[in-house]
């Protein structure tokens, strides 16, 4: 099995595009504008010159992605060309600090054996709308800060998601501040333990339903 991915890079000069992540998990191929680059591993591609830059990585293996794409604040698109990954199960902080992010495109995204998803998108700013139908999350324990300082995500669909192993949803909304829309209808909350600030500056939400919450377990 292989994994792709390519990203979209904006503005000019010298523009950090891996994070540290790849300190372990160096993709064995790397494509800038289309030509084959080596010299990734100081984690620094040079001379970007246009206002768009296009990246694509592939990899053999992967065992891990948390902090994959952390604080790269000028990635603008991510499309997972191939990437299902049945033995993945850490995607915390993936795409936290992606300030720029506008798209995310998840293809064969897969999440079947994901465990963690801790502020998985915390702090991606730019982010409007997630398409997140395609996110198998029965195993997930940790949501907590999963969409901290999503501030201009307007709605959210998690009709798909099965939370009934989650036990951690602190700070899972705090901040979204723009969210109109949150239907948590097919949420199971019985295992959740911690729940603290969750909506806390949900400032533009008008109408939430939580009648199907269970808190039986909750401490916080």
């Amino acid at each position: 099995i292989s994994f792709e991915i390519e990203i979209t890079i904006i503005g000019n000069g010298n523009q950090k595009i891996l994070s540290d992540f790849f300190i372990q998990e160096l993709p064995n191929e790397v494509y800038v504008n289309g030509n084959p680059y080596t010299n990734y591993n100081n984690k620094i591609i040079q001379d970007l010159s246009s206002n768009e830059n296009t990246i694509r990585m592939k990899w053999n293996a992967l065992t891990s992605c948390n902090y994959m794409f952390s604080d790269l604040n000028n990635i603008k698109d991510i499309e997972f060309i191939s990437f299902d990954t049945p033995t993945v199960k850490n995607m915390s902080f993936m795409f936290s600090g992606c300030s720029s992010l506008s798209s995310i495109n998840f293809n064969d995204f897969n999440t079947s054996s994901v465990v963690n998803m801790r502020n998985m998108f915390s702090n991606c700013s730019s982010l409007v709308s997630l398409n997140l139908n395609s996110f198998c999350t029965s195993l997930v324990s940790n949501m907590s800060y999963m969409f901290q300082n999503c501030t201009n995500l307007i709605s959210l669909d998690l009709l798909s998601f099965n939370t009934s192993s989650v036990k951690d949803m602190k700070y899972m909304f705090f901040q979204c501040n723009s969210l109109q829309s949150l239907n948590l209808n097919n949420f199971n909350t019985y295992s959740v333990v911690y729940m603290q600030y969750m909506f806390s500056h949900c400032n533009s939400l008008v109408s939430l339903n939580l009648n199907k919450f269970l808190t039986t377990h909750v401490i916080n």
